[in-house]
């Protein structure tokens, strides 16, 4: 039985069960939301008007994508409301194919 475990121990660690990819992207993901609404309120302050979409955060300087997030996902402003992202074809298989963030009430 104690050999079984340990093969089993061993076995576990080289063969990824591929959870752990399909929740990083996600992960990553849900990290960027909130650094969009972030950089979405700084852009209202800065140029007293809300961006057309990410890639002018992005375009603007005010907000960096990593690379990675940004192959696996496209994220959407739907201002005042929430932000959501939509998985792309270069995202792992098993992701949701959306995520949404709501924007707080309090802005």
């Amino acid at each position: 039985m104690r050999v079984l475990l340990i093969l089993f121990l061993a076995l576990m660690t080289i063969i990824p069960l591929g959870c752990d990819e399909v929740q990083t992207s996600e992960d990553n993901a849900r990290a960027v939301m909130p650094r969009i609404y972030s950089a979405t309120m700084k852009f209202r302050r800065d140029e007293k008007r809300v961006p057309s979409d990410v890639i002018e955060l992005v375009e603007s300087g005010i907000l960096t994508m990593p690379e990675k997030v940004a192959k696996e996902w496209n994220f959407y402003l739907n201002w005042p409301d929430d932000i959501y992202a939509m998985a792309t074809d270069d995202a792992p298989e098993g992701v949701p194919d959306t995520l949404l963030y709501i924007i707080p009430d309090f802005w």
